[in-house]
């Protein structure tokens, strides 16, 4: 899994840029340990490893663990940090994402929009090893989605929900300095591409 953060800077043209780091792939079968270290690599550089907690009940996020995602890989840093917390139970992957950010842009509010036009926050999620097949969700400071589905970036197919807002949880809010964003992203969504994939 790969977390990113993107911002539309100009609202003609528009240069998008990209903090990347986070996780990668949490599938495992039943020979192997579901909560392990997972290592995530950018150019053969082993950039972080992160636990994800399996959660009982109410998540208690304050018990969750956060990676900060602050690796800029296309621009100039800039005065904006976000962080990123996961954890998981058989149900699905329980999302908080949190920016601090100052100049927000929150002009998207329509199903479908090209949420990565506005201040967005994004997550990757490949569920099989070997399988070059993965989920990218990105969100707006308006709960706006775009889901996409598919090999690479240039086959990605966007995927519309029946009421997305409903199963997905979403929640999202603003904050003293900048805003944040929960969501579930269901494994019944995940068997729908990957039949029988479980999360243990």
């Amino acid at each position: 899994m790969l977390a990113k953060y993107n911002k539309r800077e100009s609202k003609i043209f528009g240069s998008r840029f990209y903090l990347i780091k986070f996780l990668k792939n949490i599938y495992k079968n039943k020979k192997q340990s579901y909560n392990e270290l997972i290592k995530i690599t950018l150019g053969g550089i082993v950039m972080r490893q992160y636990t994800i907690k399996k959660v009982t009940g109410e998540i208690d996020w304050a018990t969750i663990p956060a990676l900060d995602v602050d690796n800029y890989l296309w621009c100039e840093k800039l005065d904006i940090k976000m962080k990123s917390q996961i954890c998981y139970d058989e149900n699905g992957l329980y999302v908080h994402l949190h920016a601090w950010e100052k100049d927000i842009r929150a002009e998207l509010t329509e199903p479908m929009s090209m949420v990565c036009e506005d201040s967005c926050m994004e997550f990757f999620f490949r569920p099989m090893e070997g399988d070059l097949r993965y989920f990218n969700l990105e969100i707006n400071p308006n709960g706006q989605m775009y889901i996409g589905f598919g090999p690479n970036m240039p086959k990605l197919v966007r995927l519309a929900l029946q009421e997305e807002d409903t199963l997905l949880q979403k929640k999202w809010n603003y904050t003293e300095d900048g805003w944040e964003v929960f969501y579930t992203f269901p494994v019944s969504v995940i068997q729908v591409f990957f039949p029988g994939y479980a999360l243990k």
